[in-house]
């Protein structure tokens, strides 16, 4: 609740007619004259903190707390650790891991998630171009299904990059592994009787 014209009282204290502004609050101990005080310190307060010449030390020497800065992220600088961890037919899991923490499987703490890539084929090609975008992933264990028409033992590639807002890191090494089947085909069976 705002006491009434405390936004007139407030452009007068900060031009400077400060006894006319204070004669015309009542210091009887009434509520208005409370709420009317704590809306003056809450524009001197603020009045401070958005000031460029007032440095944090004066902030602390006036009492006032000081806000927490976030932390620069940046593009992340390490690539993933890829494993393969099962494949059923042309699906196959993988799992990423920070390779910059031993033993962690969770992402670093700069990264938002990976974009993942894929090459079937032989040799993966040395250009990101021309392997396939399979999108992001937020969690380190994922799933990717290769097209159901690959015959068993094709060799197909994996590899991923770190992103956040800033941009994305370097590729990791390409991961191979091999195609375990072709999809189940159910084929409709006429029953003798």
């Amino acid at each position: 609740m705002r006491f009434p014209g405390s936004a007139n009282r407030l452009s007068e204290w900060h031009s400077g007619h400060h006894s006319k502004v204070l004669s015309d609050v009542p210091l009887s101990g009434s509520k208005a004259a409370a709420e009317f005080f704590l809306e003056l310190a809450r524009y001197v307060v603020a009045s401070i903190n958005t000031n460029p010449l007032v440095d944090d030390q004066q902030r602390m020497t006036l009492g006032l707390s000081l806000r927490k800065k976030r932390a620069k992220r940046h593009v992340p600088e390490s690539a993933p650790g890829v494993s393969v961890l099962s494949r059923d037919g042309t699906r196959v899991t993988y799992r990423l891991h920070n390779r910059d923490t031993s033993g962690s499987r969770a992402r670093p703490a700069t990264s938002d998630g990976a974009t993942i890539f894929t090459f079937v084929g032989e040799q993966p090609p040395a250009d990101l171009r021309n392997w396939t975008g399979n999108g992001n992933v937020g969690r380190p264990k994922f799933e990717v299904t290769f097209p159901v028409d690959l015959p068993p033992g094709t060799a197909v590639w994996l590899c991923a990059r770190w992103y956040n807002v800033h941009g994305a890191g370097p590729v990791s090494s390409p991961m191979q592994t091999f195609i375990a089947g072709g999809g189940l085909v159910f084929l409709p069976q006429v029953l003798a009787a």
